[in-house]
């Protein structure tokens, strides 16, 4: 797969004179961090760990070439915030998926549909979360294209998180007992630090009463870690998707009503320092 990237890279550089500094960097960070990643194949112990880090920055120092204005290309801004959306869904129906599974694994009972019911409505929240907070509009720089995609790395991880721990509290539903801090931490930490993250995306959507909404809903999540020592899942989950079905309502009402169409990108695009800005409505 690298070595397609890499390809598909050159091919562009050669075609496209617009792209040769920013794609010249990524041929050779991206480059170095591909041999790194197969040189530590036959690694093993503490040293395979420091290759991995090695290739890791190779990687990060490639992508974050974009930042310097003499590299800037043509982008569309609904187009990028289009494939993180598609990333993120995936994301959610593997979630989705993996809780049907731990389902399956226990007899029927009102538990645990209960946890199940709240679970999947817990993910659909998050997903809306996100499509609130997506703002393909706000994408108007390389520095807030780079955030854009770095802040969605933590939303994906908290949201694979959570959807562990969740699977772990489904099957914990008829049980008396609570579930171990890990766990624990997995699911309402995973949730508490997808809220955070979806907050501090660049978008004119989101006012400065939804990001306090949103962030006192991450806040509210990241305390049911400690709830969970003394509570179980079956009343605890539930009260995981109040928290987020409260925090959302809280964010709409405290949105102007001319806010903007979220994640649709707009129809007549206008070119802004190289880049692809949608036109306001």
């Amino acid at each position: 797969m690298r070595g397609l990237q890499l390809l598909l890279y050159a091919r562009a550089r050669k075609h496209l004179p617009a792209t040769r500094r920013l794609y010249g960097r990524y041929l050779i960070c991206f480059g170095i961090g591909g041999a790194l990643w197969v040189s530590s194949l036959p690694v093993s112990g503490p040293p395979r760990f420091a290759v991995w880090a090695a290739a890791l920055a190779a990687d990060a120092i490639g992508g974050l070439g974009m930042l310097a204005p003499r590299r800037y290309v043509p982008l569309n801004a609904s187009h990028l915030a289009e494939r993180f959306q598609l990333f993120v869904l995936i994301v959610l129906g593997e979630s989705v998926a993996r809780l049907v599974s731990a389902a399956t694994q226990r007899p029927w009972s009102v538990p645990l549909a209960v946890v199940l019911t709240a679970a999947v409505v817990t993910l659909a929240t998050l997903w809306w979360a996100w499509i609130r907070s997506a703002d393909p509009r706000a994408l108007d720089s390389p520095r807030a294209t780079a955030w854009f995609a770095a802040a969605n790395l933590p939303i994906v991880g908290g949201i694979a998180a959570a959807s562990g721990g969740l699977h772990l509290a489904i099957l914990a539903a008829n049980g008396a007992s609570t579930i171990g801090i890990g766990p624990r931490a997995a699911l309402y930490g995973g949730v508490s630090v997808c809220l955070l993250a979806s907050a501090g995306l660049p978008s004119g959507q989101m006012t400065r009463p939804a990001r306090a909404a949103r962030l006192a809903t991450s806040a509210a999540a990241m305390g049911l870690v400690f709830m969970g020592a003394i509570v179980i899942p079956v009343y605890l989950v539930p009260a995981l998707t109040l928290a987020l079905v409260l925090g959302l309502a809280a964010e709409a009402h405290s949105r102007p009503a001319t806010s903007g169409r979220g994640i649709a990108g707009p129809r007549r695009p206008r070119i802004k320092d190289g880049y692809v800005i949608p036109r306001a409505h």
